[in-house]
């Protein structure tokens, strides 16, 4: 499995705090958590193992440490994406050729997982 790192913990720290915060409003309830994970563009070529096969341990991985403090009625939907194209070259400190030589601090902001929570209304509030 692979875990996220202490940038990545912390992150879901924050988000599993946010959720807890706005659980204690009675009206809402968390019912789905979307699951994107992505890798760099660097290629991974072993047998019966991918980029694809990295973003699905990604995000794996951060579905197990999300579900262990959640109810157990919230929904997960995983989506591997393999490699993340939005960031590429974008990065100020990091040239194209940089990008393309596989320096690793330019493809280190493209191994990510993308979460989006979602919550729906359980009873009306009282206004």
């Amino acid at each position: 499995m692979i875990e996220p790192n202490n940038i990545g913990n912390n992150d879901l720290d924050k988000l599993l705090t946010e959720i807890k915060e706005i659980n204690k409003d009675e009206t809402l309830a968390l019912k789905a958590a979307y699951l994107t994970g992505y890798t760099d563009i660097q290629p991974i070529v072993k047998k019966d193992f991918n980029n694809y096969e990295l973003s699905k341990k990604r995000i794996e991985a951060v579905k197990s440490k999300l579900a262990a403090h959640l109810d157990k009625n919230v929904e997960f939907k995983l989506t591997p994406l393999s490699i993340y194209k939005k960031n590429q070259t974008k990065l100020p400190f990091c040239s194209e050729t940089q990008y393309k030589k596989y320096e690793k601090s330019c493809l280190s902001f493209n191994r990510l997982v993308e979460v989006i929570v979602k919550f729906e209304i359980i009873k009306q509030p009282l206004n």
